[in-house]
């Protein structure tokens, strides 16, 4: 994840990451992960809904919002100051109301952002949340895809 060229890498094993998204048990590293996916799918949105308002390339807007996103958390060194990106990063996404994630589960959130012992952790299952990220819709229009084409060749 520390290069460009191995988050590009990332994004071709992204089933095997839905897999390992779906094994994990830890309750706090899910709620993080949830609560981050939460927050892209909402940047998303905005991201294509203004992309689309300016007759932009909506694909090419996310990916650099993407890797800005990406080096900010590999900046962020301390455990003040990535809690901070990432709550900012929540807010942002929730400029219409406040993320399910954290109406849900808050408390447990601000235990583990705010205990300076996750900055490591945390910083990992931020890059993990924004490399494992898929659409659900995804996966399903791939399929119906290739039974079309495999259909008519």
């Amino acid at each position: 994840m520390k290069t460009k060229k191995e988050t590009k890498y990332l994004a071709f094993a992204q089933k095997g990451l839905q897999h390992m998204k779906e094994a994990i048990r830890d309750v706090d590293d899910k709620t993080i992960i949830d609560a981050f996916h939460e927050a892209w799918r909402k940047s998303m949105a905005r991201i294509y809904g203004d992309a689309k308002r300016d007759r932009l390339n909506g694909d090419r807007r996310v990916e650099v919002e993407r890797e800005r996103i990406r080096n900010s958390i590999l900046r962020s060194k301390t455990a003040d100051s990535l809690a901070g990106w990432f709550l900012r990063f929540c807010a942002d996404a929730s400029r219409d109301g406040s993320l399910a994630m954290f109406q849900q589960n808050g408390e447990r959130l601000r235990r583990f952002l705010f205990e300076p012992r996750n900055v490591e952790r945390l910083q990992n299952l931020l890059l993990f949340a924004l490399v494992s990220y898929a659409k659900s819709e995804k996966p399903a229009l791939s399929a119906s895809t290739e039974t079309t084409t495999t259909r008519s060749a």
